[in-house]
């Protein structure tokens, strides 16, 4: 499998730490609430993306929300952490941008108590893999290569929203990345690479190491073919 452009997603980290007033919950008047905001920030963060970016463009998920430790009582903070995934940097700037503008409004919304004042926000976004992105003109070489030799290449496979650490590699000179399935029903070998019951069929290996061998004469033979 593999494309030209965008072929793997970007990925990244947030965190998000919303600050009210703590205080018991016998006198709210004196409080402001930080897990009411929190969830309609979670809530409503996706829709408000998915107005700007098409939903088939990225991913986004929370995946711990920490605050409190008393059941009668509101916490001072909350604390949300996640990851979004995006095959552009202009979508990872629009997801960034909306998680502000819809904290904003939040905080605007909720300081309406004038005994315990406005609650703030903080927001962290810790960028890892770049996208993974197959230069065209080396990839519709190579295409043409591997189709005259193995009987199963996809030059149009979707993109996928894994990602992946030789996109740094490809920030640097053009190349291209492929996926070589190693799934093999005969022989009872089915799960994806997260499963605790992992396994590859090791026969693939050689054809991975023919792969890379034929790439590698040809574009020896003529560079230029390959870096237009």
């Amino acid at each position: 499998n593999l494309r030209p452009g965008p072929f793997m997603a970007s990925s990244n980290r947030f965190t998000v730490k919303i600050f009210g007033k703590g205080g018991h919950h016998s006198i709210p008047e004196y409080c402001v609430d930080p897990i009411a905001i929190a969830a309609e920030f979670i809530s409503s963060l996706k829709s408000g993306i998915s107005e700007k970016i098409d939903p088939s463009d990225y991913v986004l998920g929370f995946g711990t929300v920490n605050s409190g430790e008393q059941f009668n009582r509101t916490p001072d903070e909350v604390e949300i952490v996640g990851s979004f995934r995006t095959f552009s940097n202009e979508d990872t700037g629009i997801i960034e941008t909306s998680m502000s503008l819809l904290l904003d409004s939040l905080m605007e919304a909720y300081s309406y108590n004038s005994h315990a004042g406005a609650p703030s926000y903080e927001v962290d976004v810790q960028y890892g893999y770049p996208v993974l992105y197959n230069d065209p003109a080396f990839t519709e070489k190579a295409t043409g290569l591997l189709q005259s030799i193995f009987p199963k290449v996809n030059p149009e496979a979707s993109a996928i929203f894994g990602a992946e650490d030789f996109a740094c590699y490809l920030q640097e000179v053009p190349g291209m990345y492929a996926i070589v399935g190693t799934r093999n029903v005969e022989k009872g070998i089915l799960e994806g690479n997260h499963s605790s019951s992992f396994d590859i069929d090791e026969d693939v290996l050689m054809t991975c190491v023919r792969l890379l061998h034929t790439l590698a004469l040809d574009f020896l033979k003529d560079p230029g073919a390959y870096l237009k």
